[in-house]
C-alpha cells in the first residue's frame, strides 16, 4: 500500500511541537549574523572532509576567536548546514552536516 502524505494540519502540529519549536527558534535567532569567511570555510571544509558529526566534535575542531555556535546556527539559516532539530534539544550530541 502506498504511503499517503500527512494532512497539512498534522505536519504543522509536528513542526510546532517541542523540541522542534524551541530548536527552530534558537536557530532562527541567529539569522543574518555575519560569519567570518575563514570560519565559514573551516566549518564547511571540516564537514565535507569528515562528514556529519556531533555538534560538540565540530566545535572542538574549530580554531577561532569568535563564538563558533553562533556561526554554525547562522550557517544553518543560510541553508549551508543542517542540524537535527527533531530528536531532542540542541546539545553536544546534535548531529550537524553540510548541505553540499
Amino acid at each position: 500500500m502506498a504511503d499517503h502524505p500527512k494532512p497539512a494540519k498534522a505536519v504543522s502540529a509536528e513542526f510546532d511541537a517541542e523540541p522542534m519549536r524551541s530548536n527552530r527558534d534558537l536557530v532562527r535567532s541567529h539569522r543574518g549574523r555575519p560569519v567570518p569567511l575563514d570560519l565559514r570555510l573551516q566549518i564547511l571544509r571540516t564537514l565535507t572532509e569528515d562528514g556529519p558529526m556531533p555538534l560538540d566534535r565540530l566545535l572542538r575542531s574549530l580554531v577561532c576567536d569568535r563564538d563558533p555556535v553562533a556561526a554554525v546556527l547562522s550557517l544553518c539559516c543560510d541553508d549551508l548546514l543542517v542540524l537535527d532539530l527533531e530528536t531532542g534539544p540542541i546539545s553536544p550530541s546534535t548531529l550537524v552536516r553540510s548541505r553540499t
